[in-house]
């Protein structure tokens, strides 16, 4: 009796954690913009004060990362590391990373770049107001958003993965762009 309990336990335990693992897996989606929407056009300045847009980098690029971000938040940090490798290997292949600082101090973020520089472009987004157009109530966020500036994939959150989702939609772009050529 005592083993059929036990193995019992161990049937239901082995559901029950299933069914979590699943749920942690399913997307969230709780910004305003999800997979399959037009990204919502903007245009933010560097630290420089260059203004960038959106649509036109997503022109000119065959895949751009948004990432909303902030120097407060310790899972944003250990992602730009990544970021910056990512960048360094694809941006040659039509990769962009806009990464969007939200609601900072521009000398903070300038000193924490001075202390981990990036070599992508780091918008100022000072007063929120481009986080608050896409919804985002968690950081890091990231979008991934096409050519046409169709929105691939949000992710909120760490996403251990994103690198090959980068490379295989990089990959796609190139082999649709290779079958259109004559």
């Amino acid at each position: 009796m005592r083993s059929i309990l036990i193995g019992l336990f161990f049937v239901v335990f082995a559901g029950f954690s299933l069914s979590v693992k699943l749920d942690l897996r399913r997307p969230t989606e709780t910004t305003k913009v999800r997979t399959g929407d037009a990204a919502p056009d903007f245009s933010l300045g560097t630290l420089q004060g260059n203004p960038i847009e959106l649509h036109r980098t997503a022109t000119e690029n065959k895949l751009v990362l948004v990432n909303f971000w902030a120097t407060w938040c310790g899972p944003c940090r250990l992602e730009m590391p990544v970021f910056e490798k990512i960048y360094l290997e694809r941006k040659k292949e039509g990769f962009e990373i806009l990464a969007i600082s939200v609601k900072e101090d521009p000398k903070v973020v300038k000193d924490y770049l001075d202390k981990k520089p990036v070599s992508f472009p780091v918008l100022l987004d000072p007063e929120g107001t481009v986080a608050e157009q896409y919804g985002i109530r968690a950081f890091p966020t990231t979008f991934l958003v096409d050519s046409d500036s169709q929105v691939e994939n949000v992710i909120e959150g760490l996403d251990r993965f994103l690198k090959y989702q980068i490379e295989a939609r990089l990959e796609a772009a190139s082999s649709s762009e290779e079958a259109t050529e004559p």
